[in-house]
């Protein structure tokens, strides 16, 4: 018995190093695609941004009625574009489930999150378009506190100080929507509005940079799950497995 136990010992840590290095390379990978993802999202709303505005510059130049045409045909464009990056990279997060079961809500409020931005471009309403946005923010904020949470208990075992930057990440996020919570409701009290509405403005330059660090963390994460990968690979050669 006890020589059955010394033999399969080492066959399970074997199994289990086997699939620790499976499962790096595959979350390495998926989350280099949601990295390339995002910046690629980022570079499509500055070209639609510049186009739009070319678009402005030359009817000014020639001194003639704004077309509505063609701003409505880019702007379906750049929401559908939208649309599809959206699902790929909900897509993308859903698969990881794999590794944790956290990644399948995210996923799922991903794609409720693409969907919504896509309706809301269509909207001709201010009406729907405000509920869309409303709705999507809603969403966000469940998202983005259950993926960073699943990649903090991810990466907990392979790299303890990306995953404790990943609950700081959390953390931000959660301090800044309750100041901006505060700010939105501080808004309607006299004398102070002003105030408030100054405390919003420095809420959308924090979130601006906490979407950098978002996506800091993304490419952070991936390097780090092939860079344990490649080190538990390597521990197996020299194993000689």
């Amino acid at each position: 018995m006890e020589n059955t136990e010394k033999t399969t010992k080492p066959e399970r840590e074997l199994m289990v190093k086997k699939e620790s290095v499976a499962r790096c390379r595959y979350m390495g990978k998926r989350l280099g695609l949601m990295f390339w993802l995002t910046i690629a999202n980022i570079i499509m709303v500055i070209a639609a941004i510049a186009v739009l505005a070319l678009i402005y510059q030359d009817a000014i130049d020639s001194n003639t009625d704004i077309s509505l045409q063609p701003i409505n045909t880019w702007e379906l464009t750049v929401s559908a574009l939208s649309l599809v990056i959206g699902l790929v990279n909900a897509i993308t997060v859903i698969t990881m489930k794999k590794v944790h079961d956290g990644f399948m809500g995210a996923g799922v409020l991903l794609i409720c999150m693409a969907v919504l931005s896509f309706i809301q471009g269509m909207c001709e309403t201010r009406f729907g378009s405000n509920l869309c946005e409303i709705i999507s923010a809603v969403c966000a904020i469940p998202y983005i506190v259950g993926f960073t949470k699943t990649m903090s208990s991810c990466l907990e075992h392979t790299d303890a100080q990306l995953a404790e930057e990943w609950d700081k990440f959390r953390g931000s996020i959660k301090w800044l929507l309750i100041v901006l919570g505060a700010c939105f409701i501080l808004i309607f009290v006299p004398l102070i509005n002003y105030l408030a509405l100054i405390a919003v403005c420095g809420c959308a330059i924090a979130a601006f940079f906490m979407s950098i660090w978002h996506i800091i963390l993304l490419k952070k994460s991936a390097s780090s799950m092939k860079i344990v990968g490649d080190r538990l690979e390597m521990e197996l050669a020299e194993a000689g497995i």
